[in-house]
């Protein structure tokens, strides 16, 4: 991160940084919703650009940040867009974006497959590592202020099914108008868990 850090000065970029230290994770990304957003609106005729969303367990070098910075000025239809990396599952490792479906049970979701290339639409995903438009985080506060994040309880409630704060905020976003992409070709690390597409059998 200080190697990043370093980089984006170097090459020209002004950034700011927040970082947070707490064990809850619905509580630390509404926090840091309402720290940028503070800022955001203090810099009144020079706000921000882009959010970057990162978690301190993914692995990535400056060159994949430049490439999805890059395909994110491409696309103008796109205000969100996360790399990709695989869970932390060691099972049953996935790609960390999902379609939904919907049945009698509630909402379940499925990884994308592996072997898809480019930017899709996806209908969640991890916030491991996501780059945004600010007027998102504006809406999305105007929406739901600083409950943002939430788990929530779907499914079977015999089985206790639980979706994670990031993707209960893909819910909420798309319910308020906006679309989420994934860029198959920026693929990073997650510390923890599966570094890289090799264990999917894909070699890029």
């Amino acid at each position: 991160m200080i190697v990043f850090i370093a980089r984006l000065y170097k090459v020209g970029f002004n950034p700011t940084f927040f970082l947070l230290d707490q064990t809850n994770v619905s509580i630390s990304r509404n926090q840091l919703a309402g720290y940028f957003l503070e800022a955001h609106l203090d810099k009144g005729s020079d706000p921000y650009n882009i959010a970057l969303w990162i978690d301190s367990d993914q692995s990535f070098d400056f060159n994949q940040f430049m490439k999805l910075l890059h395909h994110y000025d491409e696309e103008e239809e796109v205000d969100i867009l996360s790399a990709r990396y695989i869970t932390r599952d060691l099972t049953n490792p996935r790609v960390c974006a999902f379609n939904s479906v919907e049945d009698e049970e509630g909402i379940k979701f499925s990884a994308i497959t592996p072997d898809n290339i480019g930017i899709v639409e996806v209908d969640s995903f991890g916030f491991g590592y996501v780059m945004m438009n600010p007027d998102v985080l504006e809406e999305m506060y105007s929406e739901y202020g600083l409950h943002q994040f939430c788990f929530r309880a779907e499914g079977n409630p015999l089985t206790g099914d639980i979706l994670g704060e990031d993707m209960d905020w893909c819910i909420k976003a798309k319910k308020i108008g906006y679309k989420l992409y994934v860029d198959n070709d920026v693929s990073i690390g997650h510390v923890g868990g599966m570094i890289d597409d090799r264990i999917l059998g894909i070699v890029k």
